[in-house]
């Protein structure tokens, strides 16, 4: 792939997540899959996402007892009759939980610029902030076309 495909890629992967709310968060517990809708916001250097969860659910046990993870974006409600306009990206890595927070946290700020209603539950004791160091992007577009891109 060359520098400008990669640039290319880069800028698509972007310009869907800022796009976006919400995504399927995938996570596994005893060899089982489980898919949770999240609100996430992306670093603009695609390295790590960020998204918060209730701690009594089974998101979050699944996330405590396997770290690995991938989020699925995609944009298919604007284009509902024309599947070769959609684009998706999977984005694979390790989630971490955040254990110490407060409003002014980079992660806090980042999450609550792009999804501000989640203000007062990040406030809560049984909220959990967790980060997901992405490793590798897969995208897709014009419905079967796949790439794939590391952030660094």
């Amino acid at each position: 792939m060359d520098e400008y495909e990669e640039l290319s890629i880069r800028d698509k992967i972007l310009e869907l997540a800022q796009g976006q709310l919400f995504g399927v968060l995938c996570t596994q517990n005893n060899q089982q899959p489980y898919g949770s809708m999240i609100g996430f916001a992306l670093s603009n250097d695609l390295k790590n996402v960020v998204f918060a969860t209730p701690k009594p659910t089974r998101k979050y046990k699944n996330l405590t007892n396997c770290k690995n993870v991938a989020l699925v974006v995609n944009n298919r409600e604007k284009h509902p009759t024309d599947l070769m306009k959609i684009q998706a990206f999977t984005a694979t890595g390790k989630a971490e939980e955040i254990l110490k927070y407060n409003s002014q946290s980079s992660w806090v700020k980042m999450l609550v610029n792009k999804q501000s209603y989640l203000s007062e539950f990040l406030e809560s004791p049984t909220t959990a902030l967790f980060r997901i160091k992405i490793f590798r992007y897969f995208y897709v577009c014009s419905f079967q076309e796949v790439r794939e891109w590391s952030p660094g």
